[in-house]
């Protein structure tokens, strides 16, 4: 800081003294009404510039976490996705009842009949609870699509903000 003053002071004074090549230079009590003039407008510049690359440092570490919870949120997402593909049956369920039903048809003995009845009842309800929880997965895995969708957008607006303070510096 002492040495940014002192290297400040003295362009002052050096683009004071070529100035005074085609004015009268200020003197005695107008020179340093002059000085401490230039002093606070440098020592205000510094300050706005100190609290503009501290709100840009603070921003940078936001944008850090905020690209971390969407990179989590992104491989969340995409497990759903793999985790729901893997849940599809390789014959639909329609026909693997359909199936079950014509057996039961064709079957002649009693007991057998029974058995198939009661197979055919639980595999029903083995199709219904899974029905049920793609359903519940699929509700899951559209509110963390939507999740991710407001955490990326979070994340635009600070890079937006970010961009903003680097104009401003740059000015």
């Amino acid at each position: 800081m002492g040495r940014r003053f002192s290297l400040l002071l003295l362009f002052t004074l050096l683009a004071t003294q070529a100035s005074a090549q085609t004015t009268q230079p200020p003197t005695g009590e107008a020179l340093m009404q002059a000085l401490l003039v230039e002093l606070r407008a440098i020592r205000q510049a510094l300050t706005e510039q100190s609290a503009i690359e501290l709100r840009a440092r603070l921003l940078l570490q936001r944008e850090d976490r905020q690209q971390r919870i969407v990179d989590e949120l992104t491989r969340e997402v995409d497990q759903r996705r793999n985790m729901m593909g893997d849940m599809t049956m390789e014959e639909p369920p329609e026909r693997m009842t359909q199936r079950m039903e014509e057996r039961l048809l064709a079957e002649t003995d009693p007991q057998r009949r029974r058995d198939l009845e009661a197979e055919m009842s639980m595999m029903r309800q083995r199709f219904e609870m899974m029905k049920q929880h793609r359903d519940r997965e699929a509700v899951r895995s559209q509110q963390m699509e939507m999740r991710l969708q407001d955490e990326r957008g979070r994340l635009e607006d600070l890079r937006s903000e970010i961009d903003s303070l680097i104009d401003r510096l740059d000015r």
